[in-house]
C-alpha cells in the first residue's frame, strides 16, 4: 500500500509513496493529518500514478508541442494524449476552471484514451467511457460518481475534440451524450432562519455571515475582500468585487473573479453600519476585512466550521457556506428586484443561472395571481 501513516519532524502525516518501473519513477508526498483526510492522500496517490502513466506516453505535460508543420504531417494519427497536452498548454492557468480541466485530463481522459489516435475515437468509445465513469469505483469512497461529475469530465473531452476539429485534425466530432441530472432547487434560508443563523454564530464572525447574506459574495471573494474595496462615502455605498482567491493544497492564490467579470454590489444601511463598526481605526486599504486569527487569509475549514456550527446550533440543520449566496439571491427575488439586477449583483454571465439560484418561496406570486383574476373587463367567473 502506498498510502500509510508516518511521522515527519515530530508531526503525524500521511505518507504517499509511489514506485514504478523498478524505482526509476519514485515520488513521495506528505500531508499533515491534522489538516488532511486519508481521502486527500488517496487522491494524491491517484495523481502520482496518472503522472507515471503520462510519462510513458511521451512526457505529456513537459514536451508535447505541435507546430503547424507537425499537425499537417500527422493529421488524425496524432494520439489523444499528445493533443490533450497541447490543449492544456493553450489554457490560461490563472483561470478558475483550469485546475478542473487539468484534473479531468490527467485522472480520467489520459488513462482511458491515452495513445488512441484522435480519428479513432468514436461514439461507441465515448459511450463505453461514460459507462466506465458511471460504474467504476472511486478510490477511497463508497458512493459512485454523481451524474454531474460524469458530465463535467465529458465536457472536457468534448472541448478537446471540438478543438481538434477546429484545427482540422479530425473530420468529425462524435456525439457525446451526457448523463441525466435531476433538477433540484438550490437550498436557501428564510429571513427568520437567516436571523437565527446570525444570532447563533460567535460574535466575532457574525459580520462575516451578515456580509455573505446581504451581498451574495462567493467564499473566495469574501476571503480576498479588503477595506480598499469597501466604499462608504457617497450617496450609495458599495463594495467593488474584482478579485478572489482559490485554495489548492492548503495554499491561497489570488485570481480574478469567476468569469473574469468584476462587479459592484450596493450595501444596505444595515450592512454599512456593521462594517463601519468592525473596521479598525486607521485601517489600510490593503488590509483584509475578514482575516484569520493571525491576520492571514481565513482558512477554508474555518469558514466551514463557522457556518455549519451556527446552522446546527441555531437551526438544527446543515447549512453550507454557499447557501448564504443562494439565500441572498432568493431574498432579492422575493423583494421584487428585477432578474437582470440580481444577475449583475451575483456576477452571472447568464440570467438563467441567476433564476436557478434564486429560489422563490411558494407564496411569492400570490398577490400577482389574484390580480390576474380581478383585472378582467368582464367577470368570467360569474
Amino acid at each position: 500500500m502506498s498510502v500509510r501513516k508516518s511521522i515527519l519532524r515530530g508531526r503525524q502525516v500521511w505518507l504517499v509513496e509511489v514506485k514504478r518501473d523498478k524505482g526509476r519513477f519514485h515520488r513521495r508526498r506528505f500531508f499533515d493529518r491534522r489538516r488532511y483526510q486519508k481521502t486527500d492522500a488517496l487522491e494524491a496517490e491517484a495523481k502520482l500514478i496518472a503522472e507515471y502513466e503520462a510519462s510513458k506516453i511521451g512526457n505529456l505535460f513537459c514536451s508535447s508541442n505541435l507546430h503547424p508543420g507537425v499537425i499537417q504531417r500527422h493529421g488524425g494519427s496524432i494520439p489523444f494524449a499528445v493533443f490533450a497536452g497541447q490543449y492544456l498548454k493553450l489554457q490560461d492557468e490563472s483561470r478558475s476552471g483550469f485546475a478542473n480541466k487539468e484534473r479531468n485530463v490527467r485522472l480520467h481522459l489520459l488513462p482511458y484514451f491515452g495513445d488512441t489516435p484522435l480519428e479513432q475515437i468514436t461514439r461507441l468509445m465515448v459511450d463505453q467511457f461514460r459507462r466506465h465513469l458511471r460504474t467504476s469505483p472511486i478510490r477511497g469512497r463508497k458512493k459512485p460518481r454523481s451524474p454531474k461529475t460524469v458530465n463535467n469530465i465529458l465536457a472536457t473531452l468534448s472541448t478537446i475534440l471540438n478543438l481538434a476539429y477546429d484545427y482540422e485534425l479530425i473530420g468529425r466530432v462524435p456525439k457525446i451524450k451526457k448523463e441525466p441530472v435531476p433538477k433540484t432547487d438550490p437550498q436557501g434560508l428564510t429571513r427568520d432562519e437567516g436571523q437565527r443563523l446570525v444570532a447563533a454564530a460567535d460574535e466575532q464572525w457574525r459580520p462575516l455571515i451578515q456580509t455573505a447574506l446581504l451581498t451574495g459574495l462567493r467564499r473566495g471573494e469574501l476571503y480576498e475582500l479588503r477595506w480598499g474595496d469597501v466604499v462608504f462615502e457617497g450617496v450609495e455605498p458599495y463594495v467593488r468585487v474584482t478579485r478572489s482567491v482559490v485554495v489548492k493544497a492548503g495554499k491561497y492564490r489570488v485570481k480574478s473573479t469567476k468569469g473574469m467579470r468584476g462587479r459592484t454590489v450596493p450595501l444596505c444601511e444595515q450592512l454599512v453600519g456593521i462594517l463601519r463598526t468592525i473596521r479598525p481605526e486607521g485601517a489600510r486599504a490593503e488590509e483584509l476585512v475578514f482575516p484569520g486569527d493571525a491576520g492571514e487569509y481565513l482558512r477554508e475549514d474555518r469558514m466551514y466550521k463557522i457556518v455549519v456550527g451556527a446552522g446546527r446550533k441555531g437551526l438544527r440543520k446543515h447549512v453550507r457556506p454557499h447557501m448564504l449566496r443562494h439565500t441572498f439571491a432568493s431574498w432579492a427575488y422575493q423583494a421584487g428586484v428585477p432578474p437582470q439586477v440580481v444577475q449583475m449583483w451575483l456576477g452571472h454571465a447568464d440570467v438563467t443561472t441567476t433564476q436557478r439560484y434564486a429560489r422563490l418561496g411558494p407564496d411569492a406570486g400570490r398577490g400577482w395571481i389574484e390580480r390576474v383574476s380581478r383585472n378582467t373587463e368582464t367577470d368570467v367567473w360569474a
